[in-house]
């Protein structure tokens, strides 16, 4: 009994750390924070904590997965320029924090194909580490630990 069961422990183990996650940080942004205010942002580097898309021609970051459903790109979505020794291909659709610069205009001559209908863009400075997924997709119950509608 002893044998076999030393093995399948280190198999859920090595399961477990091929998934990480980390806490989101309570001064992490959200796309939406970056759109609401631009020019305070425009330069600045940011943590900022959002459902990635990552795929040919779309590679943006989204408040949620139900902003991109939604169509609500305007105000909840910033496109990203990703370095090209860079690969995020593992990160598409999933919740990540990303490291990078925000800028409130696009360089001139940049063109973006796939991104948000937004000039506002994030310039990745590391690659993006995996997030847990908000608790629920309300309106009030965000990572930001916002009561849920209802809750004294």
């Amino acid at each position: 009994m002893r044998p076999t069961f030393l093995p399948v422990l280190l198999f859920l183990a090595a399961g477990a750390c091929s998934h990480v996650t980390v806490p989101v940080n309570p001064g992490t942004l959200m796309p939406s924070d970056l759109n609401s205010s631009p020019d305070r942002y425009d330069g600045v580097t940011v943590f900022v904590y959002g459902f990635m898309q990552a795929e040919f021609e779309s590679y943006k970051l989204l408040d949620s997965k139900q902003a991109l459903v939604s169509g609500e790109l305007k105000s909840q979505c910033v496109s990203l320029l990703i370095p090209r020794k860079m690969t995020t291909d593992r990160f598409h659709d999933r919740y990540v924090v990303v490291r990078a610069r925000f800028a409130k205009q696009r360089p001139p001559r940049v063109i973006q194909l796939g991104g948000c209908n937004t000039t506002t863009e994030l310039e990745l400075l590391e690659p993006p580490t995996l997030a847990p997924e908000p608790i629920s997709s309300g309106p009030n119950n965000s990572f930001k630990g916002m009561p849920l509608r209802g809750t004294p």
